[in-house]
């Protein structure tokens, strides 16, 4: 039995456990060494107190959990889920592979259980990883599935079952050359960079938690330990579930971390991947050693071990910038990584085109050897044809320094969008941020405190007070801040009589960019045929017509739209590449809004194509054409390309214009309506209601926007059965639709067309009906007659005559949307399955057994087809199927049809 400690000596042990805490994890035990050095006993029981506070669960929480939660078995049920073989398991849950059932099929998953025996506080890191898990929607990354408690009690997790290998088994075991290698890192950093995106950092990267699938696509796994950035956390609690070969130096040391923590567990894979090895051997270091070993690293660079392995080719492309590439994301210095895993990212793509590392003093021998390894054929044929040397060797430089200068000027303006000291140049050179990456928040103050400059009459002359007055309103627009935009202009619109033309043209279009902004379209219009009037050189042209296409558009008068693009091309066409792809991706929009997707589709995919070519990785522009391919593919069904689309549209803004611009606010509205569709409400749900808030406190402004949010936000509501929510949603979205566009506009018969969906669900029949009628009425005046639109009214109306055994009329609707679905959405599209469903009832109800049961059989087997969830649909229809009686025919006045 252990003597009871003396008040002194408890006093001690508490003051010196206390303290303990303080350090970081791996100084505690040389620490409670010298100030316990006399007394053993009171350090032994510091010891075991610290061990207790960072273990997952006392001793008697694991007892209480081992008797209360049974021990999973092959062939129980987790919820829908049945349990196959255990997989794998870890300090807070065990992974299953299962099967889970979806109508008639199976489908194999990975349903992730808490611990048997793990005490009630276990039960949050697994409700941390769902909520982790539900805001990721990355072609990289592991899907969530679903998520819930079962019988049992046990929290669990389904997941998407991924059958690969570690990343660097699969490329040891197949010689994967470097190349291909990076490319499969590239994906991780994709991955990676959506996650953070999120503000979600992994903190356990290493090569078993990226996995190379069937398909040879990457797969990011176990966000177990990782956390939203913002959240509190005790980083020194964490130590033990740490892998410390990728574990960074704040990881080890128990210091707070951020996502530089990813990018150097990113380095570490990387260089493995580079030389088949770790940097370190570090199974047998103390806590000490392992320390010191990661704040002062002693390894060799892969390069070295390379050229040690005689490997002297491949070295020497290695030590050409990749040595570089892996040192930064490396250094022991948070502050000294890569700021961003898209800028590694950028990095190793440079290297993989033979351009220069930014990661590498950019010194002139090092940039001249990558420029003659990219132009390798040119070079030789200059060595060896000595007439042509000196005039190729004119070229060659003019090409160097035109890089050199490019990436000076690079630099420059980065430097600018975080450092603008000058007013008058500074500001404007690099407040734009199609043009840079600007920090948003440094960019507003400063846009601020010059607009109060101007105020105080800083600037006195008239042209310079308008030119710049209008310069900051159009970088206020671009940030997504109308009021301070509109306040700029408003004063200078009594003065433009007195101003030359081209200033009157700039104050013009600028006023117009806010028009626009804040759903104004007709006023816009008026502006920028003024601006046109007085306009005469040809480039302005071209953007005006850009412009007013847009205006147009927003008007829905798509025709008009379409024959401005047109102008503004055919000046773009041979004097501004750039300009001409942002009317490319607004002619995709053109189509896709006349109903033509797979015109809309081509034009996007060429759009997107060329931009990936001639633009920066995050560059607006590419976001642009991502959301139009987002939206076709996810009206086509096409959910594989859809969801990444968007998801890369969002990064990319979210990077560029910052988390609260309305830009960002559109694409998450868009995405949540995409994976509802798909099947992932909670996802969906989220992504709506992080659009909401950005929109719901600028509603004024953003009123057309937010009629998309809550339009989406009632679907959702309608797909849980709350019609009452659904109605309300939708009602908010109507009257946002009328203030915005008018009472003739395609937005606004979705929305009536959707609120009469949930009137009739409620029973109020009329006033569905009325609401059915009201959006075809519009469409039909606003949209091209084979519109897909005008298939949502047709069919909303026939079932709902169905329902009132208006056989006749519900014929001719119900028919009348398959039509334009088979010719504008093709055969095998869910949405005609459903117009398949509906006429199969229809069938039935006139009596036509034989023709209804091809309708359902028809519909199921496009739905097994299709990607998504149609689940319910499938449930309905093989219901139907298994209730026709037999035969070919059956009186109608035995049949009712199905409501």
């Amino acid at each position: 039995m252990q003597a009871e400690l003396s008040d002194a000596a408890w006093t001690r042990l508490r003051s010196t456990f206390e303290h303990a805490l303080d350090l970081p994890t791996v100084e505690r035990e040389d620490w409670l060494a010298r100030q316990l050095a006399d007394a053993p006993t009171l350090q032994q029981a510091a010891r075991r107190m610290l061990a207790a506070l960072d273990a997952p669960a006392s001793s008697l929480d694991r007892l209480a959990g081992a008797i209360r939660t049974p021990i999973p078995e092959a062939g129980e049920q987790v919820g829908s889920q049945r349990l196959l073989r255990r997989i794998g398991s870890g300090g807070t849950g065990e992974v299953w592979e299962a099967a889970r059932r979806i109508g008639a099929d199976e489908q194999r998953v990975a349903v992730k259980l808490l611990a048997c025996g793990a005490g009630p506080a276990l039960a949050q890191p697994i409700e941390a990883e769902r909520r982790i898990l539900a805001r990721l929607n990355h072609p990289n990354i592991c899907t969530l599935l679903d998520a819930g408690i079962d019988s049992q009690g046990r929290p669990y997790l389904v997941l998407e079952h991924v059958r690969g290998e570690p990343l660097t088994d699969w490329c040891y075991a197949r010689r994967t050359p470097l190349d291909a290698r990076l490319r499969l890192f590239l994906e991780t950093c994709d991955g990676v960079a959506h996650a953070h995106s999120q503000l979600i950092i992994h903190r356990d990267l290493k090569p078993a938690h990226v996995l190379v699938g069937a398909s040879g696509r990457i797969k990011l796994l176990d966000f177990g330990i990782a956390r939203l950035l913002g959240e509190r956390s005790n980083g020194s609690g964490l130590t033990g579930m740490l892998t410390p070969a990728y574990a960074s130096p704040e990881q080890v040391r128990g210091d707070p971390v951020g996502t530089h923590c990813d990018i150097y567990s990113l380095g570490v894979i990387l260089y493995e991947l580079i030389c088949d090895q770790p940097p370190y051997a570090l199974q047998a270091c103390t806590p000490r050693q392992l320390m010191e070993r990661l704040q002062h690293p002693d390894h060799p660079t892969p390069s070295q071990i390379l050229r040690a392995r005689g490997q002297r080719r491949l070295a020497g492309r290695v030590a050409a910038g990749l040595d570089a590439v892996v040192a930064r994301a490396m250094h022991p210095l948070a502050t000294q990584r890569y700021a961003t895993v898209d800028a590694l990212a950028d990095d190793l793509r440079r290297w993989l085109l033979r351009k220069p590392v930014r990661a590498r003093r950019p010194d002139w021998p090092y940039r001249l050897s990558c420029f003659v390894r990219r132009h390798l054929l040119a070079c030789s044929l200059a060595v060896a044809t000595s007439l042509l040397l000196s005039s190729f060797t004119a070229v060659l430089w003019q090409r160097l320094e035109a890089e050199r200068t490019a990436l000076a000027v690079a630099e420059e303006e980065r430097q600018l969008s975080q450092h603008i000291g000058d007013f008058l140049v500074g500001l404007f050179a690099a407040a734009d941020p199609d043009r840079i990456e600007p920090d948003r928040v440094d960019l507003q103050t400063l846009l601020d405190r010059g607009r109060a400059d101007l105020g105080n009459g800083a600037i006195s002359d008239p042209q310079l007070r308008a030119g710049l007055s209008t310069r900051m309103a159009q970088v206020y627009v671009s940030l997504g801040l109308y009021e301070p935009a509109q306040a700029l202009l408003e004063p200078l619109e009594t003065a433009l009589p007195g101003l030359p033309a081209w200033h009157q043209a700039q104050w013009l279009e600028a006023q117009a960019s806010v028009d626009l902004a804040r759903s104004d379209a007709a006023t816009a219009e008026q502006h920028l045929r003024q601006a046109l009037a007085l306009r005469e050189a040809p480039a302005q042209r071209a953007r005006i017509h850009y412009q007013l296409a847009v205006a147009l558009r927003d008007q829905a008068h798509y025709d008009a739209a379409a024959a401005q693009l047109q102008q503004a091309a055919a000046w773009q066409r041979n004097n501004d590449p750039q300009a001409l792809l942002r009317t490319q991706i607004q002619q995709g929009s053109i189509a896709w809004l006349n109903g033509d997707l797979h015109g809309a589709q081509l034009r996007y995919r060429r759009a997107l194509a060329d931009g990936e070519a001639a633009l920066p990785p995050n560059h607006p522009d590419l976001a642009r054409a991502l959301n139009g391919l987002s939206l076709v593919a996810h009206r086509l069904g096409d959910y594989a390309e859809a969801i990444p689309s968007g998801e890369r549209a969002l990064r990319i803004q979210r990077q560029v214009f910052g988390p609260t611009h309305p830009a960002v606010a559109q694409t998450l509205a868009n995405l949540g309506a995409l994976l509802a569709d798909a099947g992932q409400l909670e996802a969906a749900r989220l992504r709506l209601l992080d659009a909401l808030r950005i929109q719901q406190p600028r509603q004024d402004e953003l009123g057309a926007a937010l009629t998309n949010t809550y339009n989406n936000l009632g679907l959702i509501a309608l797909r849980d059965d709350q019609a009452e929510a659904a109605s309300a949603w939708l009602e908010l979205g109507l009257a946002a639709a009328m203030k915005a566009h008018g009472p003739m506009h395609p937005q606004v018969a979705s929305l009536s067309d959707n609120l009469g969906l949930c009137l009739q669900k409620l029973g109020r029949v009329t006033a569905a009906e009325q609401h059915f009628a009201r959006a075809l009425e519009i469409r039909r005046q606003t949209l091209e007659p084979m519109h897909p639109h005008l298939a949502y009214s047709y069919h909303h109306l026939g079932r709902l005559a169905l329902q009132q055994d208006q056989l006749s009329l519900a014929q001719t609707h119900l028919q009348r949307a398959l039509s334009i679905r088979q010719a504008t959405l093709a055969d095998k599209h869910p949405l005609t399955a459903t117009s398949l469903l509906a006429l199969a009832d229809l069938h039935r109800a006139q009596g036509h057994l034989a023709q209804a049961r091809d309708g359902y059989r028809q519909a199921m087997a496009i739905w097994e087809r299709a990607q998504g969830d149609h689940g319910t649909e499938m449930a309905s229809a093989r219901a139907a199927l298994a209730g026709l009686p037999s035969g070919a025919t059956q009186p109608p006045d035995r049949l009712t049809a199905r409501r």
